[in-house]
């Protein structure tokens, strides 16, 4: 094995092209004089933290194993560590072949939702436990995106809420169909808010969200589906006219009627007395 470059050696970076040797002093310039002997853990977490911070970009290719452990002062076997660390948690993604190489890869949300939904499911964590964080985090997004949605935030809440309401009242469409624009709304709220950490959490909860709903398909009527979408309607309404209470008032009440038919769901004694259209809805 050839010794380690010293850090004044020119000749490799004159075989590189001038871009390379613009980008290998970008990460120069961030992870360098790092002192020497840090530890893997240590080295996972600054690359960790800067490719959430956005000073290394999603996509972004990360200079080599040599030139990475010359930048942190650590050996190749830390270095290496450290790799496996973050590409185990999804941050980054090492590619074989010609075109390959190491690079930043978005925030694995995906991952954090499967973990809420398993906790939901097999942990100490319950629906009511669930539902109590929703509301308060949905009633802050939908009052934060009633005071600053952009135009586009709107057009965009507006366009999902009339389609879902659309195929709310249209009959035969399936539930599947109907469960996704509902998602899609409630996600739609979270980055009206303008908080990109809001629509990534929004996008977390996405799977235990799924769960939630399809807890209550049973009581899938054409009555209820009008009725939730008109609920979702007026919200969106409120966001457009820029009137953060009521838009916070009327999320909470529609997340506090859909726990209740959870709840329902749960309790097969309460559940025997079905409403008017033969579902829970009162």
């Amino acid at each position: 094995m050839r010794d380690r470059p010293a850090d004044e050696e020119t000749p490799p970076r004159n075989a590189q092209k001038a871009p390379m040797a613009a980008v290998d002093q970008h990460f120069a310039d961030l992870f360098g004089g790092r002192a020497p002997g840090r530890g893997s853990n240590a080295v996972a977490l600054q690359i960790q933290q800067a490719i959430l911070s956005g000073a290394i970009r999603i996509g972004e290719r990360l200079p080599k194993e040599r030139d990475l452990g010359q930048f942190f002062g650590v050996s190749r076997a830390t270095l290496r560590e450290a790799l496996r660390i973050l590409e185990a948690s999804g941050l980054i993604e090492v590619k074989r072949g010609a075109a390959g190489g190491i690079f930043a890869c978005s925030p694995p949300v995906d991952r954090t939702g499967a973990a809420l939904s398993a906790l939901i499911q097999f942990g100490n964590a319950t629906t009511q436990h669930f539902t109590e964080f929703r509301l308060t985090f949905e009633m802050e997004s939908a009052e934060l995106a009633a005071r600053r949605a952009t135009s586009h935030a709107v057009a965009r809440l507006m366009e999902t809420v009339a389609n879902l309401v659309e195929v709310a009242n249209r009959p035969g469409v399936p539930w599947a169909t109907y469960m996704d624009l509902d998602i899609a709304f409630h996600q739609d709220l979270a980055a009206a808010s303008g908080n990109p950490i809001r629509e990534a959490v929004m996008l977390a909860l996405n799977g235990a969200f799924r769960q939630s709903v399809l807890m209550v398909s049973s009581h899938d009527t054409l009555e209820w589906r009008s009725a939730q979408a008109s609920e979702l309607l007026r919200v969106a309404q409120a966001v457009h006219q820029r009137r953060p209470k009521v838009a916070r008032r009327l999320i909470e009440q529609h997340i506090r009627e859909s726990a209740e038919v959870s709840e329902q769901m749960l309790t097969p004694t309460r559940s025997q007395e079905p409403g008017p259209t033969g579902g829970l809805q009162g």
